[in-house]
C-alpha cells in the first residue's frame, strides 16, 4: 500500500509539474512554430473606446517580407498606420533574423519624428546610419538580448499554441521611458469559436498577457494556421481593439 501511495504521489506531482511548465524562450533560439509567420500583406482596424467615446479609427497595413543584406537572409516587418487624426499616423519598420526573430534594427517614424535603433546582444543603441535620427545618441546596456515588443502580434504567432500553453519572453519597447526590458508571461487562456460577418466561423486560441500587471490584453489566433484575428486590451480604462480585415 505504501508503495502504491508513493507511486500515485509521484504521478500527481509529475502531472502538476507538466501543467505548470513554462516555455522560456531566449533570443537566439528558434521558434517552434515559426512556419506560421508567412510573407504577405495584412490589414487591420484599430480603435479605442472609453465609456461612450470612440476615438478615430486607424487603418494599419502590415507587410512581412524576406530580404537579404550582405548575403545574409533576413526578415522585414513593416507597419503603416493611417488615420484622419494626424497624430495617429506612423511608419514602423523592423528587421529581424528569421526563425529566431532576433531583432537587428527598428525604425519608428511618427509625428514626433524619426527614432531608429540598432540591437546588439548586450546593448540597444541609436542607429547611426539613419538620417535625422532623434535617438542617434541613445544607448542602453542589456542584461541579455531582447525581443522587440513592437512586433508582438507576429512573435506570438510563432509560439506552439496548445491547451494550457505558457511562455515567457524577454521584451522591450525600443526607447521606452515607461520601464526597461523585462520578462513577460503569455498563456493560452481558452479556446473560442468566433463568428465572422457572413456566418462563417473560426476556431481560435485566446492568449492572455497582462504586461506584468499593468495592461490586461487578449489576442485571438486561428487554431489551424495561427493567423492573428484580433486583440482587445484595457489600458487605464481605455479599451483598445485591433482587428484583422479578412
Amino acid at each position: 500500500m505504501r508503495k502504491l501511495l508513493l507511486t500515485l504521489s509521484f504521478v500527481s506531482l509529475s502531472i502538476l509539474a507538466t501543467s505548470q511548465e513554462v516555455d522560456t524562450i531566449h533570443v537566439g533560439e528558434k521558434f517552434k512554430s515559426y512556419h506560421n509567420l508567412k510573407p504577405g500583406e495584412y490589414k487591420y482596424l484599430v480603435y479605442m473606446e472609453k465609456g461612450e467615446l470612440l476615438r478615430p479609427t486607424v487603418l494599419m497595413m502590415s507587410t512581412v517580407s524576406e530580404i537579404s543584406n550582405n548575403n545574409e537572409k533576413l526578415l522585414s516587418i513593416s507597419h503603416i498606420w493611417r488615420s484622419f487624426d494626424q497624430k495617429m499616423n506612423g511608419n514602423f519598420f523592423s528587421v529581424l533574423r528569421p526563425e529566431t526573430l532576433e531583432p537587428v534594427i527598428h525604425i519608428r517614424e511618427s509625428s514626433k519624428g524619426k527614432e531608429a535603433y540598432e540591437f546588439h546582444k548586450d546593448s540597444l543603441v541609436g542607429l547611426d546610419s539613419a538620417s535625422n535620427n532623434l535617438e542617434a545618441e541613445y544607448s542602453r546596456k542589456l542584461e541579455e538580448p531582447i525581443f522587440n515588443f513592437e512586433i508582438d502580434i507576429e512573435t506570438f504567432s510563432c509560439l506552439p499554441l496548445t491547451d494550457n500553453y505558457k511562455a515567457a519572453l524577454y521584451f522591450y519597447h525600443p526607447g521606452s521611458t515607461y520601464g526597461g526590458p523585462a520578462w513577460y508571461s503569455i498563456e493560452v487562456e481558452r479556446s473560442e469559436e468566433l463568428e465572422l460577418p457572413g456566418g462563417s466561423k473560426l476556431d481560435t486560441w485566446v492568449l492572455f498577457i497582462d504586461y506584468n500587471g499593468t495592461q490586461p490584453t487578449r489576442f485571438w489566433y486561428t487554431k489551424e494556421t495561427q493567423d492573428f484575428v484580433k486583440m482587445e486590451g484595457d489600458y487605464n480604462g481605455t479599451k483598445i481593439v485591433k482587428a484583422r480585415l479578412f
